[in-house]
């Protein structure tokens, strides 16, 4: 994983699921598919299941979600995980 291919991806949502499809697919139900695709690496999956994971109060497996992202020090990461660790809504920028 690397820190500039991340932020590409994130800000033209090239290759990528989009928040919009993510937000969509837990308006439906499909908490699974969200977490499956967390699991393969898809950043949007990433940080709302994140999000879902800190609400039930379990922000140390939130936070291992995002622990290959924070990693490499992209900057969203690190935003993400505060904003987790805050009790936050994630805001949504890249």
């Amino acid at each position: 994983m690397d820190a500039t291919d991340l932020d590409y991806r994130a800000r033209t949502r090239s290759d990528c699921i989009p928040p919009e499809l993510v937000s969509r697919l837990l308006e439906r139900g499909h908490v699974d598919v969200v977490e499956l695709q967390a699991g393969r690496g898809e950043w949007f999956c990433v940080l709302a299941w994140a999000w879902l994971l800190g609400e039930q109060g379990r922000q140390a497996d939130a936070l291992e979600v995002l622990a290959p992202y924070l990693a490499t020090g992209w900057w969203t990461a690190v935003v993400a995980a505060a904003e987790l660790l805050e009790g936050q809504r994630p805001m949504r920028r890249s």
